[in-house]
Parts: C-alpha cells; structure tokens; sequence
C-alpha cells in the first residue's frame, strides 16, 4: 500500500454527485484511445476492481505493439477500517484500502489498435468486474473506418 500521502488517516473522500471542470477537461478533451468505457455515476473504485477490469479486458485482447490500453483511474485516496470484532472507540482504525473516487462522465479504459468486435467483447467483460453504472462510447473517426463499413445494429445501443 503507498504509505506516502500527507496525511496518514484522512476523513472519508466526498464524492460529488456531478463532474467537475478536471473530469470534463481530461476525458472529453484529451481522449487518447478509439474506443473507451465511461462512468456514469459516482462511485468509489478500489485497487482491485480497476485491476480486475485491466485483467479482463488483457484476456479478451491479445497483447500486440500496435494495441493501447489506457487507465484513466489512479487509486489516491485512503479508506480506514477497525478490525473484525473489536469494541468502539480507542481511536481510528488503520489503513484499509486505497480507492478512487469517480465521478459521471470519467474514461477509466481507452483501447486504440483493436477490431471493433474485439474491443467491444472486452469492454462488456470489464463492465461486468464494476459496480458501477458505465457506458461504452466510440471515437467518431473509428466508427466511421470500422463500424459503418459493416453496419452494426448493435452501435444504437451504446450511443
């Protein structure tokens, strides 16, 4: 666990209800991959949950050069729990988890370089390893070259 963080047991992270103006700047703006899956509620996001996506979606996709996953969520703030069984009081508990507080609207995963086919059975298998609403969106570029050659019905559902 990373120990260096200002303050070693903070007060339980605030998440906002709606994306502030750093969520809307970095991921509507500065949108690296052709195809991504994005929140669409706030939620918090442990360690492992956002591992657990990465796994799932390295199964589906075989590594190549050519192909990119971005991680858009970095786990930086700190959860506190007492031990099972214990009494109330004598203090706070000690450091439990590290979680990433994330609000509508975030990219947590960006992939480029991938067959649309591929990239959408990823993104449905890293939506399963979340407990949070998201969405899958495409890059209008990408959808032009890949998806409206072939003519996909499945596209209206992820608009």
């Amino acid at each position: 666990m990373n120990l260096n963080v200002k303050y070693r047991k903070p007060f339980k992270p605030y998440a906002k209800s709606y994306p502030n103006k750093e969520t809307l700047s970095k991921n509507y703006i500065n949108f690296k991959g052709d195809i991504g899956l994005r929140l669409l509620e706030t939620t918090y996001l442990t360690s492992t949950q956002i591992e657990a996506g990465r796994v799932a979606i390295g199964r589906v996709i075989k590594r190549k050069p050519s192909i990119r996953i971005f991680i858009n969520a970095k786990p930086n703030r700190i959860i506190t729990s007492k031990p099972a069984e214990v009494r109330m009081g004598k203090g706070k508990g000690s450091m439990d988890k590290l979680i990433f507080v994330g609000q509508p609207g975030l990219v947590l995963y960006e992939l480029s370089g991938v067959d649309y086919n591929k990239a959408m059975k990823a993104l449905k298998s890293a939506q399963k390893k979340l407990a949070c609403k998201t969405a899958i969106f495409v890059r209008s570029r990408f959808f032009h070259e890949q998806v409206a050659a072939n003519s996909y019905p499945e596209f209206k559902d992820i608009c």
